[in-house]
């Protein structure tokens, strides 16, 4: 399975190259920008750790002090563009469609920085 960061890369470089900036340009000098994602699970069976089958889609994910809100995709994964000088957000994370992923899962308000690993632990709301 491809990481969230190459899969990040790859589309920043789609992206750049509609724009004319091409890969060798990203390739030497790196990608201007920076990427603050993840993937969001629930430890199903409570082993401490992501197994496969225990993301969770379509949950509301929002980068606070901007516009931006986006929603978990099919793999649980999520991420937001952001500039180069911007190195940690908090993201309010939340179930707005309830019982989808099998039960609601409570709000969750976290720093992320572009360094931070790739997985987000939620927890149901009982």
């Amino acid at each position: 399975m491809q990481s969230l960061k190459a899969r990040i890369l790859r589309i920043i470089a789609t992206i750049l190259g509609f724009f004319g900036i091409s890969s060798t340009f990203v390739a030497c000098y790196g990608v201007p920008i920076n990427a603050i994602g993840g993937r969001i699970f629930f430890d199903e069976n409570n082993n401490s750790s992501y197994d496969e089958g225990e993301e969770i889609k379509g949950l509301s994910v929002k980068l606070e002090d901007t516009s931006e809100t986006i929603l978990t995709d099919e793999n649980g994964d999520f991420y937001f563009i952001v500039s180069q000088n911007m190195e940690e957000g908090t993201l309010l994370i939340e179930d707005t469609d309830g019982e989808e992923n099998g039960g609601k899962f409570k709000t969750k308000k976290i720093k992320r920085s572009v360094y931070d690993g790739d997985l987000i632990k939620m927890e149901k709301d009982n």
